[in-house]
């Protein structure tokens, strides 16, 4: 009979696993990202001591991500099995004498099945709910009670038998690489040590990409922004050893090609990172809009998806110069691409900036309000395209003008803002052009034109 019931017991649980393998790939990745999250190191750049910073946006943070957890373990665990360890706790709590409560608790705490470690996982996250729903009842969250909250959901996820995703570096069930032309270059490498170091150095990449594709980060809901800042904690925790991986393992496999490309991806990743967790994301909790939150997070994500897709083609053309990457990725946009988008998109804002004070050195409302709309886009969509170095000109300039005409500054002083702004546009384009992936590509100036033409035909 008991047999019986473990292969009962077996069959669902893969069963689950095959109808949501994403969910169960989802929940890897949550799990690690809230272990992650309650390292300060992991969080992005703010300008708040964390001894006097009050900590509601962090705990609001894992308290959705948590809620997120428990949503998953719902869709996976079937309903009938749902109901049954319902009722189990109800007799436990209600019917049962303390030595029978006892031993049900020893028997489910042994995990010695799947379904027995998926009920722990349950029955911890109801109660990490609770716990943070209380704690956020206080007016203030000091930094030493997230810390002791994650001290225990740290352990409650390390000690559980079956779903703990630290148990194994690699986990095969999620962690492979997932396109064969890559898999085949992995393959076709004959040093032993040149392998293993180059099929590492894919998986932390793939890895990556994998933990992005878990963000919802087109929603508006604070459930989903959560959850995708969880991911960023995650996401720069794994930077970290992928870098890492490349200043300690890949200098003994000594191929001196293969490390100067490989310090390169690093040194790339490192400032792109910065541009992300002390730029895009700094102190995103202050933003005064769900629309903001989601246009830092889908910068972000766009800034580290374009980052790592080109990392692993720039190291797989180590070995196969003709690979391209829509060969590998469904929707793979080319540096140059890339390029020819900025210094589109910079013309247009510069066109813009000029036609808002032309008039006699005075601000036109109806073209500066359109330049407001037109900001917000780049903002949105080209910011993550900057470089680490330009990008705090941009955003200085951006905040600078969208304060002073929001506050009904002395519009002297807005004018020439505008007219300093213009000044490093021109010098921003020709930078752009100067790039040699642009060679013999001159901007479609008519194009462009058009574009600022329906901008400013749109002012009644």
């Amino acid at each position: 009979m008991e047999t019986d019931a473990r292969e009962d017991v077996t069959s669902w649980i893969t069963a689950a696993r095959d109808e949501h393998h994403s969910l169960f790939s989802e929940l890897d990745a949550l799990l690690k990202a809230l272990d992650r999250y309650f390292i300060i190191d992991n969080h992005p750049a703010t300008r708040y001591s964390v001894n006097s910073k009050d900590m509601r946006f962090e705990l609001e943070t894992a308290k959705d991500g948590i809620v997120r957890v428990l949503s998953i373990l719902e869709a996976i665990i079937p309903e009938t099995n749902r109901n049954a360890y319902w009722f189990q706790k109800f007799a436990e709590n209600k019917l049962m004498d303390n030595r029978k409560r006892d031993r049900m608790r020893a028997g489910m705490l042994k995990q010695d099945s799947p379904e027995k470690s998926i009920y722990v996982l349950y029955d911890t996250f109801i109660n990490l709910k609770s716990l943070c729903l209380d704690i956020l009842r206080n007016q203030d969250i000091l930094y030493m009670s997230f810390k002791n909250l994650g001290e225990i959901v740290s352990k409650e996820i390390r000690d559980n038998k079956y779903f703990n995703p630290f148990s194994k570096e690699v986990n095969p069930d999620y962690d492979f690489i997932s396109n064969e032309q890559i898999t085949r270059i992995v393959r076709n490498i004959e040093n032993k040590e040149t392998k293993k170091a180059v099929s590492i150095l894919f998986l932390h990449m793939f890895r990556l990409l994998r933990y992005l594709r878990t963000m919802d980060h087109r929603s508006l809901s604070m459930g989903a922004i959560h959850c995708s800042v969880l991911i960023f904690a995650l996401l720069k925790s794994e930077i970290e050893g992928f870098r890492s991986f490349i200043d300690k393992f890949v200098p003994k496999v000594g191929d001196p090609e293969l490390e100067m490309l490989a310090q390169s991806l690093s040194y790339q990743i490192g400032m792109e990172s910065k541009r992300v967790y002390q730029q895009e994301l700094k102190d995103i909790g202050d933003k005064k809009s769900t629309v903001q939150m989601r246009g830092r997070i889908e910068a972000s994500r766009g800034i580290l998806k374009n980052l790592v897709e080109h990392a692993v083609i720039q190291l797989a053309k180590h070995w196969h110069s003709d690979i391209t990457g829509d060969e590998v990725f469904d929707v793979f946009i080319t540096k140059t691409a890339q390029s020819m988008k900025l210094r589109e998109d910079t013309f247009v804002l510069n066109r813009l900036v000029e036609a808002s004070t032309k008039a006699n050195d005075e601000l036109r409302p109806g073209v500066f309000s359109m330049l407001m709309n037109y900001m917000e886009y780049f903002e949105n969509f080209t910011f993550k395209l900057l470089r680490y170095s330009d990008y705090e000109h941009f955003s200085g300039l951006f905040n600078t003008i969208r304060d002073g005409y929001q506050r009904g500054e002395n519009m002297k002083k807005l004018i020439d803002t505008c007219h300093q702004f213009n000044i490093f546009l021109d010098t921003t384009l020709g930078q752009i052009s100067q790039r040699a992936d642009l060679k013999g590509k001159p901007l479609d100036v008519d194009k462009a034109e058009d574009i600022v033409k329906q901008y400013l035909s749109s002012i009644s």
